[in-house]
Formats: structure tokens, C-alpha cells, sequence
């Protein structure tokens, strides 16, 4: 059986990293774009029936980048993950698969 409250945070950590360390680097990305990323990966969370509907996963995500002081560099790395993240099986991220963490350290230095 799948731990929702337990997959959720384990996949929230480029998020939370949002607290505005100032970015510096190549491709930015719009706000569009970032709620783009997090609602494909929101039918994801969905699709694999963890215990979270799309909204909910939506609303959680959205929350926490409002709460950022995010550049476009930052958020051009926000969508680089999501859309990694989007890419996992079901089952490797109800593990926590480590497979985006390259695609997640340039959250954590821009943001």
C-alpha cells in the first residue's frame, strides 16, 4: 500500500527550497511555465492514486511558490524537476526515487 503522507513530503523538497536566495544562471522560465509543470505533475500524483487528488496536490505546490521570492532563473529550474518528476513511474516516486536529484540541485541554488 502507498503512504500518501509520506510520498508527498519526500517529493516537496525542491519546494520548500523556495526562500529566495537570489538566482544567477542561464534559462528562466515564466510563472505560466512553473504552473504549467506543477499541474502535469499534479495528474501524475493523481494518476497513480497516492492519496492526493489534483487539486490538492496543486493547491500544495502553488502555496509553496507563492511563498518564494522566485526569479525567472529559479523558476526556469522549478520546471526542469517537475517535469523530471512527471517523467517517474508511479512506483519509483511512491519509493522517493532519487533519479531527478541532478535536476534538483539547481532548484535549491536559485532559489
Amino acid at each position: 500500500m502507498i503512504n500518501p503522507k509520506k510520498t508527498i513530503p519526500k517529493l516537496a523538497g525542491a519546494f520548500v527550497a523556495l526562500t529566495g536566495a537570489q538566482a544567477c544562471g542561464d534559462d528562466g522560465a515564466t510563472r505560466e511555465q512553473v504552473d504549467a509543470a506543477i499541474d502535469a505533475f499534479c495528474m501524475k500524483i493523481a494518476n497513480c492514486d497516492i492519496g492526493y487528488t489534483m487539486q490538492e496536490c496543486t493547491q500544495y505546490y502553488t502555496a509553496l511558490v507563492n511563498s518564494s521570492n522566485a526569479t525567472p532563473e529559479c523558476y526556469g529550474a522549478i520546471v526542469s524537476y517537475a517535469n523530471c518528476l512527471s517523467g517517474l513511474s508511479c512506483e519509483q516516486i511512491d519509493a522517493g526515487s532519487t533519479a531527478c536529484y541532478d535536476v534538483y540541485e539547481p532548484v535549491y541554488d536559485r532559489c
